[in-house]
């Protein structure tokens, strides 16, 4: 999975929890923009997760990537690379 389509998955994900959504830039910080609310947050996470088949850990959640689009494309891009190449 390329990070573009991971990319393109979230930035999706966020448009449907916020119809209004315009990317302006992949850094801004989409908690603190208001693009999406504290149960937004759970949803997203939980529909990642479930998509992707992976697991998001409390540092996750700590890391300041995670704030950013570009950021949580990064962190779910290294947590799916290597479910691609297991056996």
């Amino acid at each position: 999975m390329t990070k573009s389509k991971i990319q393109e998955y979230i930035i999706e994900l966020i448009k449907q929890k916020n119809p209004t959504f315009e990317l302006e830039r992949l850094d801004i910080n989409y908690i603190e923009a208001g693009l999406i609310d504290s149960l937004g947050i759970i949803e997203l996470v939980e529909e990642i997760e479930m998509h992707f088949s992976i697991a998001f850990t409390p540092e996750d959640f700590h890391n300041r990537e995670f704030q950013t689009i570009i950021g949580l494309v990064n962190i779910v891009s290294l947590k799916v690379t290597p479910n691609e190449f297991s056996l």
